[in-house]
């Protein structure tokens, strides 16, 4: 995630979780190419409601829910910053957020496998919403 946040030159990452987690370890500073020393990041508790950043920030959920459009077919707002949460590997997104009602977006899937790596999805969804994102400002 942090050389993906490097490479779109995203604001940040938001961590959410436990306190203890919001260092990245020694493995995620050595995968991400140092870039942990420079890509801004934080962590909010998983007890902090996402509320407090929609001051910041619109939420979007990147999850397959019976509400989520695809991705292709969502349009980003013009001058919207965007806070894209991405779930866990294993979990996805919490079922708290899904249920609070923020807008989702997935990725359709064409082959037999129903789901992808969090960090390709992750990678994809940003691409795409930079994309949408520049092309209205040209």
């Amino acid at each position: 995630m942090f050389r993906l946040a490097d490479a779109a030159r995203l604001k940040e990452i938001i961590y959410r979780g436990p306190e203890m987690e919001w260092e990245p370890a020694k493995k995620v500073k050595r995968i991400s190419r140092s870039t942990t020393q420079y890509v801004p990041f934080r962590g909010i508790s998983t007890s902090d409601p996402l509320d407090l950043l929609e001051a910041e920030y619109k939420v979007l959920l990147l999850e397959y829910t019976d509400q989520s459009i695809p991705i292709w077919d969502f349009q980003p707002a013009e001058n919207q910053k965007y806070l894209l949460v991405a779930g866990h590997e294993e979990t996805g997104v919490s079922t708290e957020l899904i249920a609070a009602g923020y807008p989702a977006v997935h990725l359709p899937m064409m082959g037999m496998n129903t789901s992808m790596n969090v960090t390709v999805a992750t990678g994809i969804a940003v691409y795409d919403l930079l994309g949408k994102m520049l092309n209205s400002f040209v």
